[in-house]
């Protein structure tokens, strides 16, 4: 499971690092992160590794 974790992780970090970039849109790069956040929450809940 650890490589799938990764390569997640990986997208998800490149996701972020594409949304800090734009400084104009720092509302929505927070927007994001909230959205991110929730669904690392629901995914822990709902998957069992």
């Amino acid at each position: 499971w650890r490589a799938k974790r990764v390569a997640w992780m990986r997208r998800a970090a490149k996701r972020v690092v594409a949304t800090r970039n734009d400084a104009a849109e720092q509302r929505g790069a927070l927007n994001c992160q909230s959205l991110w956040n929730w669904e690392r929450r629901s995914r822990r809940r709902h998957r069992t590794n």
